[in-house]
């Protein structure tokens, strides 16, 4: 009986190893701060942040990824072209709701976060 189950454990640890091969991609919240009030934009504003990180050692592409802070709505913003996160680095989101139409950043987005918590899904 044990042995069949570290068979079955086994077959699927493979599966979630080959799953996560295939996507290829591991890029994770790394931290979240949410009602910022002590950094600063230049001109004086602040903005919650997001501090994404990959995870992996080979660079990350987020063009055309998703960011949303909605179940309802998973393609709330989509990434632009945007630069590579290099493995093992690191990249800081902006969210800021004072200007919706402004262009699409990699770096900013149009909506902010709820301090009292909710849903941010990449």
């Amino acid at each position: 009986m044990r042995q069949k189950f570290f068979v079955r454990l086994a077959a699927l640890a493979l599966v979630a190893f080959s799953l996560k091969c295939a996507h290829g991609q591991d890029v994770q919240f790394n931290e979240i701060l949410a009602s910022n009030s002590s950094i600063t934009n230049a001109d004086g504003s602040v903005t919650d942040l997001v501090e994404l990180r990959n995870t992996t050692a080979f660079p990350i592409n987020l063009t055309g990824w998703y960011l949303t802070d909605s179940n309802l709505f998973p393609t709330r913003y989509t990434f632009p072209l945007s630069p590579d996160i290099p493995g093992g680095g690191y990249h800081v989101i902006k969210f800021d709701s004072k200007f919706p139409n402004d262009p699409p950043s990699w770096d900013k987005v149009p909506f902010g976060i709820k301090a009292t918590g909710g849903f941010l899904w990449l």
